[in-house]
């Protein structure tokens, strides 16, 4: 009896043990709901959220300033690969620095995260270099968050091509539902906005475009329905971007930076540019560029300012996270903290790393010719810009955790010391250092923890890793990179380029060194400021015809969307080279994936191309094969006539997925190893039906049609139809005429 009631109170014990475990567990997620409930999903007439998801990437931007948080579910919304789980819960900005000459309250924080000390809209008027009665810059106001212009802008440069199935999945995401769900009205809006924010881009308000004539003004050229055309003058966008994202905050709601950080404003203007590339199958795709571009409205004088770059990274489930720094990079990430996530698993992935590359930091004057910046995209000589100056991180429930916010001694003093590489504590004349907890250096202090090597050492046996030694056991982990200290003159601008890189290994500590290696390519480009990033073909424009025994992919029909996807791109020296047709096993399936059914390519004497990529089985870079052309000449179109990963018969009513990709092909790149670059993959939903009762069509797939030749001319026609569905019955005549013209390139 007595054995029976010491296991009924080790019981009780353990299952108090549980629930007050599970409460501040509880707590620490319900924190962060309640920080991000204020979070505006929609405004009347105009957009307030979008995505960047051109590339592998999912991630959501939204016009109050915060980014990778889903305004739908109120969770994780940094999604990658996209269309499956989610690597980031939020991220976001935070800044600190000391008003010199404001006597009240000179150090000030603000920022966003949980909670957002931001509201949409620039600044109209700079301040004076005084404070009203809270504290806020006087004479510095801010336009209000209703205007309509206060919202977020979206472009892509090949509006214009854009089918309804290229952006079905974009309005998938956008719309919060699957893309069967998704109306071709949905997709018309999706296209729709490109154009409006196309022709109404804010370049007046800062968004950046491309200064065609390099003369500092922006001086479109408009065609007839007034867009700028960019074969004619600037444009809308950034740095040769597919999709450029832009809008402005401020910080001159003195209740929610309250609210954030229990400071006061600052007084500053905020820009922020997300950009990506359609290559979702290749090294740029796996990236987010982002650029902070701050503007000093508050009549002061800034100093000791830092910036840092904050992030909540749920990597799939977010009890298991890890992460750690690159000090030689600049990054620093979050990796799984085993070999599996549960939320990667339901997609049957390998759990990624994801990171964020400090490209960029403020620059500061030095004087010296020696020296050289990277201001506005455009180098600068007598600066430098400072690099990743500190690493922090902390964990929810954790000796080192969230300072609480809108405490201005809790969360002010407590984010200055972590800008300047200290733990969150509030002593600002005694702040406490981070210790590494593992490897040789262990308990000594330091500004770069966890600046380890995980996958040499994962025990952290000589280095000093998360999860190792005296470090937190795998868990919920928030992370940011500092840069400072610098100052801030009235009127001054600033700005802060990072990129959000990620990648899929072998394994989960395999997958640090993949996406180191897509950040090593993310420098290449930003060291090249983008001057010449090499593209894929745009994608081809397919047709369908769905017929009783089979389906029509054509592509041939479009000519000014082949004329596009064929052109030469003599900036990178990449050239046409190919179509790829492929079967995949779902709507979201990469190509990776998918059985390739055909090749069509060029017979110029480049057949199988091969290039160097990442083999998760070797971790490393290998060369082999990546096209597979045979070299036999170029067709338009495939007759589907079977389901070529079962090898069964079509069947009536099945939902098949397909995709037609194109490539090109530079012999010498110059900027990156790849010598082939094939377009995104725009997935093709065809459930096969058949002619509806009544159709009669009086040609079949691949038939040749009868040509009379009358005339002189050896020359011959073979005509064959492509798509019955589209047969009208006429008569077509094809004419020779032997150019007689003496001074003509074609004379004979």
């Amino acid at each position: 009896m007595r054995k029976r009631k010491n296991i009924f109170l080790l019981i009780v014990l353990f299952g108090i043990l549980i629930i007050l475990y599970s409460s501040n567990v509880f707590a620490a997620e319900n924190a962060k709901s309640s920080y991000t409930a204020e979070l505006s999903k929609m405004a009347a007439g105009k957009v307030t959220q979008t995505m960047c998801n051109i590339g592998n990437w999912g991630f959501w931007a939204n016009y109050t300033g915060q980014t990778g948080h889903d305004p739908f579910t109120g969770g994780s919304g940094g999604y990658y690969p996209r269309g499956t789980a989610a690597a980031i819960y939020m991220d976001g900005i935070i800044w600190g620095g000391y008003l010199r000459g404001a006597s009240n309250i000179p150090l000030r924080v603000g920022g966003i995260g949980y909670r957002i000390g931001t509201d949409p809209g620039w600044i109209l008027t700079d301040g004076d270099g005084t404070l009203d009665a809270t504290n806020k810059p006087n004479g510095a106001t801010a336009v209000s968050a209703n205007d309509e212009r206060a919202r977020i802008y979206r472009i892509r440069g090949d509006w214009r091509t854009l089918s309804l199935a290229q952006v079905k999945k974009d309005a998938a995401e956008l719309n919060n539902i699957v893309e069967a769900l998704v109306t071709d009205a949905m997709a018309q809006e999706i296209i729709d906005q490109y154009k409006a924010d196309w022709k109404n881009w804010p370049v007046d308000l800062g968004a950046p475009y491309v200064d065609v004539d390099e003369d500092g003004t922006y001086n479109p050229v408009l065609d007839d329905n007034g867009y700028p055309d960019e074969m004619a003058g600037d444009y809308p966008g950034i740095a040769n971007a597919d999709q450029v994202i832009w809008y402005v905050v401020n910080d001159m709601n003195e209740t929610k930076v309250y609210a954030h950080s229990g400071s006061p404003p600052m007084g500053l203007e905020l820009q922020i540019t997300l950009w990506g590339y359609n290559q979702p199958g290749a090294g740029l795709g796996q990236i987010v560029f982002k650029k902070y571009k701050f503007i000093n409205h508050s009549g002061f004088y800034i100093d000791s300012m830092f910036v840092a770059q904050y992030s909540d990274p749920d990597l799939g489930n977010a009890g298991d996270d890890l992460v750690g720094c690159d000090v030689e990079k600049s990054l620093h990430y979050v990796y799984n903290g085993g070999p599996s996530d549960d939320n990667y698993e339901d997609f049957g992935k390998v759990p990624p790393a994801a990171g964020y590359d400090f490209f960029q930091g403020p620059w500061v004057y030095t004087g010296d010719d020696a020296d050289t910046a990277v201001i506005d995209l455009k180098y600068a000589t007598g600066y430098k810009n400072l690099p990743m100056t500190s690493f922090g991180y902390f964990a929810a429930g954790s000796p080192i955790s969230d300072p609480d916010m809108g405490d201005y001694v809790e969360f002010t003093h407590s984010w200055y010391n972590m800008l300047n590489g200290y733990i969150p504590t509030t002593d600002l004349n005694d702040p406490t250092p981070y210790y590494a907890g593992s490897g040789p250096n262990a308990g000594n202090a330091t500004k770069f923890p966890l600046d380890g090597d995980p996958v040499g050492d994962p025990t952290g046996a000589t280095t000093d890793v998360d999860g190792q030694g005296d470090n937190l056991a795998p868990g919920d982990r928030r992370m940011f990179a500092a840069s400072g200290p610098f100052t801030m003159a009235p009127g001054d601008e600033q700005e802060l380029v990072v990129a959000l890189v990620a990648e899929t290994g072998s394994d989960y500590l395999n997958s640090i060194s993949a996406m180191k290696e897509i950040d090593v390519l993310a420098q290449k480009l930003y060291d090249d400021l983008f001057a010449t990033v090499p593209k894929p073909p745009a994608p081809p424009k397919v047709e369908i015809a769905n017929l009783d025994e089979s389906i029509v992919l054509n592509w041939g029909s479009v000519l000014e969307a082949v004329a596009v996807t064929e052109a030469e791109n003599e900036l990178t020296g990449y050239d046409f080279e190919g179509y790829n047709v492929y079967q995949l096993p779902t709507a979201n399936s990469s190509l990776s994936e998918a059985v390739r059914l055909a090749t069509y390519d060029i017979p110029n004497g480049v057949s199988v191309i091969t290039g160097p990529r990442f083999i998760p089985a070797y971790g490393q870079v290998v060369e082999v094969p990546v096209q597979f052309g045979a070299d036999l000449g170029l067709k338009r179109y495939f007759n589907v006539t079977k389901n070529y990963i079962s090898g069964e018969p079509l069947r009536q009513g099945t939902t098949y997925y397909f995709a037609v990709t194109a490539y090109n092909y530079n012999p010498d790149p110059k900027l990156i190893q790849d010598k082939a670059l094939e377009s995104a993959a725009i997935v093709l939903s065809i459930t096969h039906q058949g002619p509806k009762p009544g159709d009669v069509y009086n040609s079949d797939v691949l038939e040749l049609l009868d040509v009379t030749h009358t005339g002189p001319s050896d020359g011959q026609v073979q005509v064959s139809v492509v798509d019955p569905t589209a047969v009208t019955g006429h008569s077509y005549r094809v004419e020779f005429v032997q150019d007689s013209d003496t001074n003509s390139a074609t004379y004979g």
